[in-house]
């Protein structure tokens, strides 16, 4: 019962992400002429150029690309994708029945793109992929792992822009679209990392034991990973706590150096799951 009810939920989310996304490019991007890359782009590239409907295009590059993806990532692949597929093909067709709203080519170049990135990035959380360069995306991503996926569909956005460009002759257009395209790629990346609430943190102190004993009287969110005998520290610190933590650090040693680095993620433990990827 369980997983029946685990099982709804999941086709839920998938709905409603692949409406966003198919709104996101009907009533935002396409009226502009905003081919922000992807398969989304070429299709509003090649529907103006041929006269089918965007939605009929998706479908149609999106078989090959399931095809093969299908002997890559197995049946859940292709049940979920060919879901998204299909829904997010359909509504955009039928948003045509619909007023297009009356925004100026930037706005709905940031609402667009918020919803599409919002999109994509729940629906790669789910396991699933909108097809096109999503399932190009995972699986180059195979094979590079330690590129994001924000970053490759950005590189494939940007030949589609070039594209546009061509077609529709207009400088204009390009740029909100490539503005569109970093928008997405932020949202992307964000909904599939997030921002860890951590930092990693090197401390050289001479006065190793004063500072051991210092940091382990304190009610800080710290997590000590490393130590050595030099006085050199390795640690895991919340972003709240580093201001205590020089306190500390000052205080048992004037003379110690603080290292912060920013972390864009901290996997195992009591941090992130360490086989946790986006695929």
């Amino acid at each position: 019962m369980h997983k029946f009810f685990h099982g709804i939920k999941e086709v839920l989310i998938l709905l409603f992400a692949s409406v966003g996304y198919a709104v996101g490019i009907a009533l935002f991007l396409e009226p502009k002429g905003l081919a922000a890359g992807g398969v989304s782009g070429l299709a509003i590239v090649l529907g103006y150029l041929t006269d089918l409907n965007t939605g009929f295009i998706i479908f149609i590059i999106n078989v090959p690309l399931i095809v093969f993806g299908i002997y890559k990532f197995g049946l859940r692949f292709l049940l979920s994708t060919v879901f998204v597929i299909a829904v997010s093909s359909a509504v955009i067709d039928f948003c045509k029945r619909f007023p297009i709203p009356q925004l100026d080519t930037f706005c709905a170049c940031v609402c667009g793109s918020v919803l599409i990135g919002g999109s994509i990035g729940v629906i790669f959380r789910m396991g699933a992929t909108t097809g096109g360069s999503d399932i190009i995306v995972r699986l180059l991503r195979l094979k590079f792992r330690h590129i994001r996926s924000g970053g490759i569909f950005l590189a494939l956005d940007i030949i589609v822009i070039a594209l546009a460009g061509i077609v529709f002759r207009n400088i204009e257009i390009c740029v909100y679209a490539g503005v569109c395209v970093v928008i997405e790629a932020y949202i992307i990346n964000f909904i599939l990392y997030g921002l860890s609430p951590f930092e990693t943190v090197c401390v050289f102190s001479e006065k190793s034991d004063a500072f051991l004993k210092n940091i382990n009287k304190s009610e800080l969110q710290i997590r000590l990973l490393k130590a050595n005998e030099s006085g050199v520290f390795f640690l895991v610190a919340h972003k709240k706590d580093l201001p205590q933590l020089r306190l500390i650090t000052a205080q048992s040693d004037e003379t110690a150096v603080v290292v912060v680095c920013a972390s864009k993620g901290i996997f195992g433990g009591e941090f992130s799951p360490l086989g946790a990827d986006d695929e």
